[in-house]
């Protein structure tokens, strides 16, 4: 930040342009802010949570996190980068998922942050939310479409990289968190309250209820029909493996 401070106040040194140079100074303020914001997180210590990871290959990955955190790394995580500039955020809202294909990445956040790269992270353009709730996650399908999903039910689909979107009916406002492709390609999302949405090719979604009612984070396919989930009770399986009664004698033993 103290370089991209250097750097800006030289242009604005260079500049003629009253309104070029009112929007560097407004840049030199976010970035005074954000030194003073790193200088309290020096002092209090590692405090904030990061919420999803991308590895582009066994040394590129990025980090993003709560606050507006972005962090990259070169050398498979030995050392790390701030490029939480590389965003649009000045609140300095929550980053909850990051997740992509090749070089079309893409980026979900609080308050409806919706961002998308084209060359690998390098750049990041703001997409017009479809959205202005938390949106928890995302996922790209096997035909390039992009999911987007979060808050109180709500889910969306573009087909031309976060341009437009389509709202799907999920019959549901729980939050949702997580979703897939199988290998049908058919649409897995999950969420709060074991929740599990299957969504077919025309859009129509089966709404699908685990029995252990849990928080579920992330889903895989692991056959045709048969899918893992993990969440606050741990791994579940669908075919459920457990009854109602099950799952709710294993919570309160845990509590």
């Amino acid at each position: 930040y103290e370089k991209r401070i250097a750097k800006l106040n030289e242009q604005i040194e260079s500049s003629d342009d009253e309104e070029v140079v009112g929007e560097l100074e407004w840049q030199v303020e976010e970035a005074q802010f954000q030194i003073s914001n790193i200088e309290v997180a020096e002092e209090e210590g590692p405090s904030k949570p990061f919420l999803d990871l991308y590895a582009k290959n066994a040394r590129e990955a990025l980090a993003i996190g709560a606050y507006g955190t972005f962090l990259k790394t070169e050398d498979g995580g030995e050392s790390w980068q701030v490029i939480s500039h590389r965003l649009e955020n000045p609140n300095g809202y929550h980053l909850n998922a990051i997740f992509g294909k090749g070089d079309d990445l893409y980026i979900m956040g609080e308050s409806g942050l919706a961002f998308a790269s084209n060359d690998g992270g390098a750049s990041w353009e703001t997409l017009n939310s479809p959205y202005h709730g938390s949106l928890f996650g995302g996922h790209v399908d096997t035909e390039g479409r992009l999911w987007v999903y979060g808050l109180r039910g709500n889910a969306f689909v573009s087909e031309d990289k976060g341009q437009s979107f389509t709202t799907i009916d999920t019959g549901t406002r729980v939050n949702l968190s997580a979703g897939t492709t199988t290998e049908s390609g058919t649409q897995l999302i999950v969420g709060h309250s074991g929740t599990i949405l299957e969504v077919d090719k025309k859009l129509s979604v089966t709404n699908r209820t685990h029995p252990s009612g849990s928080v579920m984070t992330d889903i895989i396919e692991v056959s045709d029909g048969e899918w893992l989930m993990t969440g606050r009770s741990g791994l579940l399986h669908w075919p459920a493996k457990t009854t109602e009664e099950e799952a709710l004698a294993t919570q309160q033993g845990a509590q």
